[in-house]
């Protein structure tokens, strides 16, 4: 007899919870993390919703298990899930991941009704894949097909976590900026995060506004992808999709992800969804010529200009992936 699983995509912001019945996946409902102080309470109230007793949990979170049996979500220190309390209370978990690993095996399944390309290319068959993006972190996996096995099987990383570079100088004093904003001298090196993520856009928005001399309204800054009036909005953007090229270029350098970059986070969602995604500022980064001394071409160059870019237009992907796993008995 199949069981009967709740299915949770834990975000640092919001969580959605599906019922997995061995065979569909009921729609989701969704809800917001911080009106639980009790992660335990946030599954009851999910069950409740959707007429379900007797359930299994399985979980992707946007966390790193650092302490045994316990996931602390990164981008919320007020919320974290412990094992032992849930087998406490009589929920106990039966198997957990990163969010970003279930993301890349629910993007495999995905249908050209679900992806939408956003830089045109031509993906090399059976390369790694790239699944990546902006949401109140960063995510990152690769999925690597495994000849003996004639399937993708998924890579989960710390690539969120890059330090940046800059590639002109206009970048590099955003970057020298950002960092003086945000005023962490603990803070040894800058990261993706600080400009592209959902918790790093505002400190971009006041870097930009500190270099301009501009007033920087706390409504604005705390949301600034809804105010395209805003003074700085357009230039904003522009840097954001600029550093988010660069983040691609190194991320595929370094994962050989010839295969595609599949595009998900709230934050890149938010940006295709109200039609503001800019593929030429993120090409003159993503494609910026990977040259050396001796040659002003190179293969790495003609590589990049062949990667395609589509965005997951699928809000839950992360269950579909959670899904594959439990139906092909993945190893976590």
């Amino acid at each position: 007899m199949s069981k009967d699983y709740l299915l949770a995509d834990i975000g640092g912001t919001h969580a959605r919870i599906g019922h997995f019945d061995g065979q569909f996946i009921s729609t989701p409902v969704v809800l917001k993390i911080d009106d639980f102080d009790d992660p335990v309470a946030l599954f009851e109230e999910a069950a409740k919703e959707l007429n379900l007793k007797t359930f299994e949990i399985a979980i992707a979170a946007a966390g790193q298990e650092l302490e045994k049996g316990k996931i602390q979500i990164p981008n919320n220190p007020n919320w974290s899930l412990d094992k032992a309390h849930f087998k406490k209370a009589g929920r106990p978990i039966e198997f957990w991941t990163n969010d970003f690993f279930a993301t890349a095996y629910g993007a495999l399944t995905l249908g050209h009704d679900d992806l939408e390309t956003l830089i045109p290319g031509e993906a090399i068959p059976q390369a790694s894949k790239v699944i990546c993006g902006p949401g109140t972190g960063i995510g990152l996996a690769y999925a690597d097909y495994i000849k003996e096995l004639k399937s993708y099987r998924v890579r989960e990383t710390f690539g969120g976590w890059f330090p940046i570079a800059a590639m002109t100088q206009e970048q590099a004093l955003v970057l020298r900026t950002v960092r003086a904003v945000k005023n962490d001298p603990d803070q040894k090196s800058m990261g993706f995060e600080d400009v592209i993520a959902g918790r790093g856009m505002p400190d971009l928005y006041r870097a930009l506004c500190r270099i301009h001399g501009a007033s920087c309204a706390d409504e604005i800054v705390t949301s600034i992808l809804s105010h395209p009036e805003a003074d700085l909005f357009e230039e904003t953007l522009r840097l954001f999709h600029e550093f988010l090229g660069i983040f691609l270029q190194t991320v595929v350098i370094a994962g050989h992800g010839l295969g595609g970059v599949y595009l998900d986070g709230g934050v890149i969602q938010k940006v295709c969804d109200k039609g503001l995604f800019d593929p030429h500022a993120v090409t003159s980064t993503f494609h910026a010529n990977v040259h050396t001394k001796h040659q002003s071409t190179t293969p790495i160059y003609d590589a990049l200009l062949q990667v395609p870019v589509k965005r997951i237009d699928s809000p839950y992907v992360a269950l579909s992936g959670l899904k594959f796993i439990i139906d092909n008995g993945i190893e976590i």
